[in-house]
């Protein structure tokens, strides 16, 4: 999964192959990008997410609970 902090919207941009590329509005700064994701796809998908990796990096690996 591919992950771009300080977008103007959250939304899902493309799925290519194995990877999910996603746009969140929260900044980069303190994990609140994170959280904006994990609440962000746990919302469009319908089930719990958590990250497993890639806590401080674009590219990340999500767990689906």
């Amino acid at each position: 999964m591919k992950v771009r902090p300080g977008a103007r919207k959250d939304r899902i941009v493309s799925f290519e192959g194995d990877v999910l590329s996603v746009e969140v509005a929260a900044p980069a700064d303190k994990g609140k990008a994170n959280r904006a994701l994990v609440k962000f796809l746990s919302k469009e998908l319908g089930c719990q997410v958590r990250v497993k990796s890639g806590f401080s990096g674009r590219e990340k690996l999500l767990v689906f609970v």
